[in-house]
């Protein structure tokens, strides 16, 4: 079951799409919302990318992760993995380190999230030297606080990645860590979990070998002593 219709329009209130990421099982573009649900309009005001259009109507760019083809078997099995990623992003609205959901579109199907500035892996590049302890302890500490809500939830993430650790800039070289990339989540006692195909995507450098909620603690292990 979706949430909320939220009455976003891919074609109409989604404008200046550009594409910054393609995978087998997506493409995630960056875009410019008009039509902001009433749920959102407290999130998108702390963000800094936002503008007024010539018709004075105000806009937000937000990300847009729209779901492919050719990684799922049937149409049915590519609906089935849209809809539990929406319902699990849902689940974490205003929670803290975990990214904030917008919405969704069914035509096509993609889902709809708060614009951050980059990603951790895109920040280590960036610095080409190593991060700040006091930097490298904050995003270990906001990774952690992300991770006690997912499971409070009863969810594991089940890939838990650099990439999947989006930052928001806070100025002055701070920076919020949030927990995003919820495609191969799944409620803990799920059967669907073991039977997701590592060759669909899942990062399996990050992933402990038996694949389950120890994983979770191995991925932030691996994290935590990649960043330092």
């Amino acid at each position: 079951m979706i949430p909320l219709d939220l009455g976003i329009s891919y074609k109409t209130d989604l404008d200046n799409l550009c594409e910054i990421q393609s995978t087998s099982t997506s493409k995630v573009y960056t875009a410019d919302l008009s039509n902001i649900p009433k749920h959102a309009k407290e999130i998108l005001k702390t963000s800094s990318s936002s503008s007024s259009s010539s018709s004075n109507q105000q806009t937000y760019s937000v990300i847009v992760k729209v779901l492919g083809e050719s990684a799922y078997r049937n149409p049915e099995e590519r609906l089935e993995a849209w809809r539990y990623e929406v319902v699990i992003t849902w689940c974490f609205h205003r929670i803290p380190n975990v990214i904030q959901f917008i919405g969704y579109c069914e035509q096509p199907l993609c889902l709809i999230t708060k614009l951050y500035q980059m990603n951790l892996e895109e920040l280590l590049i960036k610095a080409k030297l190593p991060i700040p302890p006091r930097l490298s302890l904050q995003f270990a500490i906001d990774i952690s606080n992300g991770m006690t809500h997912v499971h409070g939830l009863n969810i594991v993430h089940h890939d838990l990645t650099m990439k999947n650790i989006l930052l928001e800039d806070l100025g002055s070289g701070d920076y919020n860590a949030v927990i995003c990339g919820f495609g191969f989540a799944r409620l803990i006692g799920d059967a669907s979990t073991i039977k997701r195909k590592m060759g669909m995507g899942l990062s399996v450098q990050y992933c402990a070998p038996e694949v389950n909620i120890k994983c979770v603690i191995f991925s932030y292990r691996y994290i935590c002593i990649i960043s330092i």
